[in-house]
């Protein structure tokens, strides 16, 4: 049923993240201040069914690496990967420690072994203790000065609430030997209701109704490994500056622009040092889910640096507004929405650099995060240039033919991710 703890009986979901694409990990890194990462060799550790991998390799220039435990997961991505004909992207069917060992080998062979990006998505806090440490390891020994490590995780304060739901789900899977969570569900609500108004069991079945619909497959791999641990973020941060990284950022556009209140504001202000500060914004916000990015001798711009590269950066115009995506904006975000968008439709929807497409009477501030809602809502994408517009056009084509897991998740050259 499981490999070193971690569930195996089914295959994971067939998603895209585009928080593994390299392009808006760079700009992530761009509006922290730091260098954004030539895509030379990039990694992904647990590539589940590979899909985020695969489509970020179709529309990149470097070379792209992955392994996963999973023989099907394997199986399935090799098989796109062969049909496709897709030259940059190597696959590999290793635990952690095997990967570990066979870059090693590979290193004490003569060859040079090493990464721009490690990759992570899902991973940390579901694997062992040990494999935390082969992980680092891989982290320490072959990512490359300049380079970024992305890692998500569950984390505290938020998570807690979930783990008393969770000791339940795991401890009657394993003594009734199920995965059905219908049975799993059930049983734990009737437990919470012999006792509903208090605090433990609302958070129980306040989590069954927030889970109630996920798909089964992603219930079994959130809930039913042996490990799920539950670190904070400075714990996180801490053992990746014991090997030299340092924390960036979340790789989540909309974390530059977000705010708090002006009194939380100053009180995080009024602290010393940039890990606890993150970690005291998490107490804060109730944080139950990071998205990290960590980087290795990085190379710091200053302000005006990252204003004008961010002024170069190229959009494309990817869908229109819907009444949805103005439902909680201001009149004022509404028209900038709307003159944005007007812009591409005056010139054929061609692609616009940002200095283009920024609005005179507001500042650069306003006018990126604008542009950050856009692409955070799919609206816009960050355009960028691909060579391989064979290996795209045939990739595509062969997922509209047979792709029967999941949505179709369609390559974008443009925007160098699905």
């Amino acid at each position: 049923m499981e490999n070193d703890g971690y569930v195996k009986s089914s295959d994971y979901e067939d998603l895209y993240f585009d928080t593994l694409n390299p392009h808006i990990i760079n700009l992530n890194l761009l509006l922290a201040g730091f260098k954004p990462v030539r895509c030379g060799d990039y990694l992904e550790l647990g590539f589940g069914m590979g899909r985020s991998l695969i489509t970020n390799a179709v529309c990149g220039a470097g070379n792209f690496f992955g392994t996963d435990f999973n023989q099907n997961q394997v199986r399935f991505a090799r098989k796109i990967c062969e049909e496709a004909a897709i030259p940059n992207l190597t696959l590999y069917h290793d635990s952690f420690e095997e990967l570990l060992a066979r870059l090693r080998k590979m290193r004490e062979d003569g060859l040079e072994v090493g990464f721009d990006f490690i990759t992570l998505h899902g991973i940390y806090c579901w694997v062992s203790y040990e494999n935390q440490q082969t992980i680092l390891s891989i982290i320490e020994e072959f990512l490359r000065p300049g380079g970024v490590v992305y890692v998500s995780y569950n984390c505290l304060p938020g998570k807690a609430k979930a783990m008393n739901a969770r000791q339940i789900f795991k401890r009657f899977a394993d003594n009734e030997g199920t995965e059905d969570f219908r049975e799993i569900f059930a049983f734990t609500e009737k437990f919470a209701r012999l006792d509903p108004q208090s605090e433990k069991n609302k958070d129980i079945l306040n989590l069954i109704a927030e889970w109630r619909h996920a798909h089964p497959t992603y219930l079994s791999h959130e809930f039913l490994n042996d490990s799920w641990h539950l670190p904070y973020f400075y714990d996180v941060a801490l053992a990746m500056q014991k090997r030299g990284l340092e924390w960036a950022c979340e790789d989540v556009l909309a974390y530059h622009f977000k705010r708090l209140s002006p009194e939380q504001e100053d009180f995080l202000k009024g602290l010393r040092g940039k890990n606890f500060k993150e970690q005291m914004r998490d107490f804060i916000v109730d944080k139950d889910f990071r998205y990290d990015l960590y980087v290795k001798n990085p190379t710091r711009l200053s302000k005006k640096e990252v204003q004008s590269t961010f002024l170069e950066l190229s959009f494309s115009l990817a869908d229109y507004p819907t009444t949805e995506h103005f439902e909680h904006c201001t009149d004022e975000v509404k028209f900038a929405y709307a003159q944005i968008i007007a812009k591409f439709e005056r010139d054929d929807f061609a692609p616009k650099k940002a200095k283009n497409l920024f609005l005179k009477e507001l500042d650069f501030h306003t006018n990126a995060s604008i542009l950050n809602n856009l692409t955070t809502l799919r609206l816009l994408i960050l355009h960028t240039k691909s060579q391989a517009t064979a290996t795209i056009r045939r990739y595509n084509h062969l997922t509209l033919q047979g792709q029967t897991q999941g949505e179709n998740i369609l390559a974008h050259g443009g925007g160098g991710g699905g």
